[in-house]
């Protein structure tokens, strides 16, 4: 079973044109409920959302701070192996290996 995820709210005065107080109460009067239930339960479809793209960006920089992360140790391997190259070639020069 899903466990209910709380979500605050606030009180908000919206101000709503003919046209959209009509379209409420058409919804209202569909669901049965009052216009203030609608908007009510818009606000808290919003909020939801708000959270969950909040989780999500948190996510992508937690991310993308990882990815950060492995390129920068990446690229330290890299330098070190490089270096390692250049100095098997010195060495190499130095005292060619024999056939």
């Amino acid at each position: 079973m899903a466990e209910a995820e709380e979500v605050k709210t606030e009180t908000v005065t919206v101000t709503l044109t003919e046209d959209t107080l009509a379209g409420l109460r058409l919804i209202a009067e569909h669901k049965g409920i009052t216009v203030e239930e609608v908007i009510g339960r818009l606000a808290s479809a919003a909020a939801k959302t708000a959270h969950t793209a909040k989780s999500a960006n948190e996510k992508r920089k937690a991310i993308a701070q990882l990815i950060s992360e492995e390129l920068t140790d990446l690229n330290a391997k890299k330098d070190e192996f490089l270096k390692q190259m250049r100095e098997r070639r010195e060495q190499n020069k130095k005292n060619p290996p024999n056939p």
